[in-house]
């Protein structure tokens, strides 16, 4: 499947990808607890738990020191392994057995999908997806929470978009997306459905994959440390540009104040931002070996 051609929004003679903030992962409304911030550094988001397909908690192999079943044993009461989840975004090749061709993708519907095509979202542009993240440390009795830690908003993947796919009921897949929770039919009856496939390379860097997770470092955390999650600490230059769902009232006291909800946080066009975002991707990524 070819990436296909690039086409984004033009300034001076360069051509600037738009930035997505995607909220995805457990929550205090889905899951009930952070995903994990792991000893060794490694992020680990919590797919959020599903009532359709197959997949199962047990069923996603070991990318981390620790499986998702063994860390939702040991951390949460309110999912179990054998718990339908929904894998989305999907960025990780070893996660599950794959069939040829398997690119990292990610499904969106309904309003959320409405939004990111009214943004006009497209071939080029950049989701970095966040979720709320803890700390973990191990004891004696195995991996546990930090109780020092309350949980940060935290840049934890990303994905640069080389197709965008629209899947209705009548829509072809290619084989290897058809395991995917949006080509099922109870989401393929859903409103926008659609499945944004990566781009092989991150644009402009032969070395580092089009989409994947990241390892943690502190550039990562959204939140000001010691405050509510939704207190963000975004570079100066982002006051400058529209972000969807804020306005110019969410900076206050010299931070952003992230909105409780919607999902996907659309960054308008951006030099500063874009050069920010593939900054932090290209510093941060794990490179498959």
């Amino acid at each position: 499947m070819s990436n296909g051609p690039i086409v984004l929004i033009q300034y001076d003679g360069r051509f600037i990808m738009k930035v997505i903030l995607s909220r995805k992962g457990f929550d205090s409304s889905y899951g009930g607890s952070p995903s994990v911030i792991l000893p060794s550094g490694q992020l680990l988001s919590f797919p959020i738990p599903h009532t359709i397909g197959s997949l199962r908690y047990s069923d996603i192999t070991k990318t981390t020191d620790y499986t998702v079943a063994e860390l939702i044993t040991s951390l949460t009461s309110k999912v179990k392994p054998d718990d339908l989840c929904h894998l989305d975004p999907d960025l990780v090749s070893s996660s599950l057995p794959r069939q040829v061709g398997w690119k990292p993708l990610f499904g969106q519907c309904g309003a959320a999908a409405a939004h990111l095509h009214g943004q006009h979202v497209q071939v080029g542009d950049l989701f970095l997806f966040f979720g709320w993240f803890r700390r973990t440390r191990r004891t004696i009795r195995g991996i546990e929470w930090d109780t020092s830690d309350p949980g940060r908003h935290i840049i934890y993947g990303y994905l640069e978009i080389g197709q965008i796919l629209p899947v209705d009921a009548a829509s072809p897949v290619p084989e290897w997306a058809s395991y995917h929770p949006h080509t099922f039919p109870e989401l393929r009856r859903a409103p926008h459905n659609v499945l944004y496939i990566a781009r092989d390379r991150l644009s402009g860097t032969p070395s580092v994959p089009g989409a994947g997770t990241l390892r943690f470092h502190e550039d990562l955390a959204l939140t000001i440390e010691g405050k509510n999650r939704t207190a963000w600490k975004l570079p100066a230059f982002f006051s400058a540009v529209p972000i969807t769902y804020h306005s110019a009232s969410s900076w206050q006291h010299g931070h952003f104040r992230a909105a409780s909800r919607g999902q996907e946080f659309v960054v308008g066009e951006s030099a500063a931002v874009a050069e920010w975002a593939r900054s932090l991707v290209m510093r941060s990524a794990r490179i498959p070996s």
